[in-house]
């Protein structure tokens, strides 16, 4: 039995030793077409490193979006954007990690403790237009769906409408 948790310990740590040389060989290339993905127009989103003063602390409160979405964390690097979704990443104090949401169901949702610095890519298709609104309900940016990267402090927003 000892064996058997020895290779499988082995196995792990060598396929994230080649997840770490795939996303290092992605990221020098800049790649932005996850090519292999089976959604052809999935996109790279590149999450930058932990925000200035960033840390881990486990008794804060983690960022959520109500009704449910799919998310990962990441540290840093490369993630995919699925096609047909408004990718969102604000920073996760509990993870110490960015929480990426793939905003994919039309819906308003509401931000829980979104703080900081962040990032959002629109990777819908028809030409979709997300908006951002204030706790007061009033639209703070509208977002088309542009397929680009851009960096956005999430502090004011206390809602996001993907559709």
């Amino acid at each position: 039995m000892r064996t058997t948790r020895i290779s499988l310990g082995t196995a792990a740590v060598l396929a994230s030793v080649v997840a770490a040389l795939a996303t290092t060989q992605a990221q020098a290339v800049g790649t932005t077409d996850t090519g292999a993905s089976a959604d052809r127009g999935a996109v790279m989103m590149v999450l930058p490193k932990a925000p200035e003063g960033a840390r881990f602390s486990p008794t804060a409160a983690a960022p959520t979006v109500s009704p449910s979405a799919p998310y990962i964390h990441a540290k840093e690097g490369l993630i995919s954007c699925p096609s047909g979704s408004l990718c969102t990443s604000t920073w996760d104090p509990t993870a110490g990690s960015w929480k990426i949401y793939k905003l994919d169901k039309c819906a308003k949702y509401a931000l829980s403790n979104w703080e900081g610095d962040g990032a959002y890519r629109n990777n819908q298709t028809g030409g979709v237009v997300s908006k951002f609104y204030d706790q007061n309900g009033n639209v703070l940016k509208s977002v088309p769906s542009d397929n680009t990267p851009h960096a956005y402090k999430w502090s004011p927003v206390w809602s996001i409408r993907n559709c």
